[in-house]
């Protein structure tokens, strides 16, 4: 991180041309005047070291970056070897002074949410009719369940950028124990409508209760509940019964039965997978941009603009002091 980002040295394209490749990285460093040492991590996690000189050279100058190299290499593994404690996952390095920065989680999973819904519009497809034969027991589909697991982690995302702002933002007052159940501990609607009191750096409430956002937040925070703790709710219920001799089944997930569905609202999303398809998911999406979008404009001016800065970086610079 110190050195920013590296250069691509090659990259490694696959036969079906899909966006996924390893990539060859690498960095440079001057190590004397004409001679530099390559950092390269050749497609692993280990990294190996390259020295790179000018082909013609005096046997002066080959004589002098052969001792530069070997001064290069008894500096380097002092300093690993001074470091290793640094590496040892019993040393607590948040006891010590070291500056903090953070891995910004709600763009971590945003980004696979996007990538998530993406594979859904390839794969999630519905089967094909298919015939049965008398008694021949029906198969479990796993329709919709690229497009439920997309729609859970915009909610992680969205939910991850309360929390987190929560963490960088909540005054110092409320950083008690007592006070948990309260700010980060909270449910995500209650987090919403109370960041402006909790947390600096808000010059007005971020979502308004009663609004058409807060009742589409509450629809969202429901699905999420039902869909992670598997609640059976009433679309899960298939019913049989006999009328006129003939034996007839219903579904409230995938039959319609008159005007009583018809009055329920358009956006109330589905619990059952078979059910969530792209337009589930590009709703759910749309209200988690829309709160973000009221989460911003409720900041005062500079708190935005610093936010705004890292808000899709995959590191958290701690804020400048003002």
């Amino acid at each position: 991180m110190l050195y920013g980002a590296p250069d691509v040295v090659t990259a490694c394209l696959n036969d079906d041309k899909s966006s996924a490749y390893p990539v060859d990285w690498s960095y440079s460093i001057v190590v004397h005047e004409g001679l530099l040492c390559e950092v390269r991590n050749k497609y692993t996690s280990r990294v190996s070291l390259c020295f790179w000189a000018p082909r013609v050279w005096s046997a002066e100058h080959k004589a002098k970056s052969a001792d530069k190299i070997t001064e290069f290499m008894e500096s380097l593994n002092k300093f690993i070897d001074q470091n290793l404690h640094l590496w040892d996952e019993s040393t607590d390095l948040s006891q010590s002074d070291a500056a903090k920065a953070l891995i910004n989680v709600p763009a971590e999973k945003y980004r696979g949410a996007e990538r998530l819904f993406e594979i859904a519009k390839q794969f999630d497809k519905r089967p094909k009719p298919m015939k049965l034969l008398p008694g021949e027991p029906l198969k479990t589909q796993p329709v919709g369940y690229l497009y439920s697991a997309s729609a859970i982690q915009f909610f992680v995302a969205f939910e991850s950028l309360v929390t987190l702002l929560y963490e960088l933002l909540l005054r110092s007052e409320f950083r008690q124990h007592t006070y948990e159940r309260l700010t980060i501990r909270a449910e995500i609607d209650l987090k919403l409508v109370s960041m402006h009191v909790f947390c600096a750096g808000f010059d007005a409430q971020p979502i308004r209760p009663g609004s058409e956002l807060w009742k589409q937040i509450l629809e969202l925070r429901d699905l999420r509940n039902d869909l992670v703790h598997g609640n059976v709710t009433d679309e899960h219920h298939i019913h049989s019964l006999v009328e006129g001799g003939f034996l007839f089944f219903y579904a409230p997930s995938t039959d319609f039965r008159g005007h009583r569905l018809e009055a329920k609202p358009a956006r109330a999303f589905p619990r059952n997978q078979t059910q969530i398809t792209q337009l589930t998911v590009e709703s759910i999406k749309k209200t988690t941009d829309a709160v973000r979008g009221e989460i911003l404009n409720s900041l005062d001016e500079n708190t935005r603009k610093w936010v705004e800065s890292w808000l899709w970086s995959p590191v958290i610079q701690p804020r400048p002091k003002a």
